[in-house]
């Protein structure tokens, strides 16, 4: 009997941890660790999924990253993987390719849908304007057709990122509006930080320069609440920059560079173009060419600012006699990021 426990419990905590083919996984941003099973449940604010011995966990949806699902389409995760890897078109493929799949239902459906939203407004705000035009469309019929997925909220970010590259303030606001009446901190700070973009896109920018100051000193010390909180420390420097306070703005990167992680690339990324941006203006060129470096090597996955890294790069290596350089640099960003403003620019 005493082995017949043992075994037992062996298997239970196998059925538990491991990651069977039938189950669905749902990654986490608190925890590397991710739930296998089944999603019973999922609404704007929480997605409930079931072990292999029927144990339930409840995570709130801003703590999920992604969920993989076992009975989806097969051609799902492919449009993943080639969206995460740039190649848009190729995931707009495959994603069109799932939605035809009787497989696509439910909650399932609505990521496809979602994806397909996003990666279109994607390549919009990478300066197609018909696709942006067309994401837009997609985003404004999920947010009103699925009020209740776990991507809603995203959905109204990215709706309100879009309509302020189309400078649409007020459909902007209204977008992120949404993402204010959330009930999590961190997701009422994103709102703030949104509506600094928007202030920033209008040349507003004392008021831009206030939300993020605003923002920076909030308290709170959750990932998410310290992630906005870089974020706002970023922004304010991007506004010194635009306001050709150099000096300042180097200061406070200085001052980021020393507190970011790797939990916030995005951020870091920025970061680093802005150092070089000021140490160009201080006609310091090898320093800021390292500058601009650390984004292409640490932040490959960050599209916009590998572009502008790489087009600051192509002017500045020809600087220093490095014309090797300075057309590798270019071609990289005629060829990887054709989509971008800043290829366009070399144009």
């Amino acid at each position: 009997m005493k082995r017949i426990a043992i075994l037992s419990g062996v298997l239970a905590v196998l059925c538990a941890s491991a990651s069977p083919s039938w189950a669905d996984k749902l990654t986490r941003k608190s925890d590397s660790k991710p739930l296998n099973g089944d999603v019973t449940a999922a609404t704007k604010e929480q997605v409930t999924i079931k072990d292999g011995v029927g144990k339930s966990t409840t995570v709130e949806t801003n703590d999920v990253v992604t969920i993989e699902w076992a009975a989806g389409p097969s051609t799902f995760p492919l449009g993943l993987g080639a969206e995460k890897g740039g190649k848009f078109d190729a995931a707009i493929e495959n994603y069109n390719s799932a939605l035809k799949d009787p497989k696509a239902k439910g909650n399932i459906l609505g990521d496809i849908e979602f994806a397909v939203a996003r990666t279109l407004t994607k390549q919009g705000l990478g300066g197609d304007s018909a696709k942006l035009d067309d994401g837009i469309k997609k985003l404004e019929a999920f947010l009103k057709a699925r009020a209740e997925h776990y991507r809603y909220y995203e959905a109204a970010t990215l709706l309100g990122d879009a309509l302020t590259s189309k400078k649409d303030y007020e459909g902007a606001a209204k977008a992120y509006e949404r993402l204010a009446a959330a009930k999590w901190p961190d997701y009422k700070l994103a709102a703030k930080l949104a509506a600094g973009r928007v202030a920033v896109a209008k040349n507003d920018l004392a008021t831009a320069l206030s939300t993020y100051e605003e923002i920076a000193n909030s308290k709170g010390d959750t990932p998410a609440e310290v992630s906005k909180r870089n974020f706002a420390i970023v922004g304010k420097a991007s506004v010194m920059v635009a306001q050709k306070k150099h000096d300042d703005a180097l200061k406070v990167i200085t001052g980021a560079l020393e507190t970011l992680n790797a939990d916030d690339p995005e951020a870091m990324a920025e970061a680093y173009v802005l150092q070089g941006d000021c140490l160009q203006s201080q006609n310091k060129i090898k320093e800021a060419i390292l500058a601009y470096l650390h984004v292409p090597v640490l932040f490959e996955n960050q599209r916009e600012m590998n572009a502008r890294a790489l087009f600051n790069l192509a002017q500045l290596w020809a600087k220093v006699d490095q014309p090797d350089r300075a057309q590798a640099a270019t071609q990289t960003l005629k060829d990887d990021y054709s989509d971008t403003t800043w290829a366009k620019q070399l144009q």
